[in-house]
């Protein structure tokens, strides 16, 4: 799957020229962030998944921009509208009836995703990689505060760090698949 953001447009979001693993560490946060979302984010034409029924009337879809999909039940096609409704969040709903409750008893082709990929999710991918490349006190976001014998330093901008700080999850909060939804 491709990076959520090319490397041609890492100048736009941060001022850390590129080194030369740049794709590499553009692939590693693209992966990192699809992995907290629970899902691609960026466009995907003809996905094909095979889903567990839950014997219930609505089963979810690991996306929450749906554009198209076709639905089989033990490989027999159902009909939309007819058989079934579906949501640009990815909730499929049956019409008549409920999912099947066994295992791998649901196939489904999907186009789902962004195209392109919001520039706050882009932002963020090149901000996580650049924190590989951005010399130790060079960041003038790094945030650190004592309190007594008490010491804090935000790691969302100690070079090396490749972890999602408070206001990043923040900020992907509209892109990660709750349970449940």
């Amino acid at each position: 799957m491709a990076s959520l953001v090319d490397v041609a447009d890492w100048s736009k979001y941060t001022p850390v020229p590129p080194p030369g693993n740049a794709q590499a560490l553009l692939d590693a946060a693209s992966s990192l962030i699809r992995g907290h979302c629970g899902w691609s984010i960026s466009r995907e034409v003809d996905v094909d998944l095979v889903l567990d029924g839950n014997g219930g009337r609505v089963l979810l879809l690991p996306t929450l921009r749906l554009d198209a999909v076709t639905v089989t039940v033990d490989e027999q096609p159902l009909v939309p509208d007819v058989d079934f409704e579906w949501s640009t969040s990815g909730i499929l709903r049956r019409l008549s009836g409920c999912w099947p409750d066994r295992y791998r008893s649901i196939g489904a082709r999907l186009t789902h995703g962004y195209a392109p990929v919001p520039a706050d999710v882009q932002k963020l991918c090149v901000a996580l990689a650049a924190r590989q490349v951005t010399p130790a006190g060079a960041n003038p976001g790094m945030k650190a505060e004592t309190i007594g014998n008490y010491s804090y330093t935000a790691g969302a901008s100690v070079p090396g760090s490749m972890l999602l700080e408070p206001p990043e999850l923040v900020l992907l909060d509209p892109y990660q698949i709750k349970v449940g939804r």
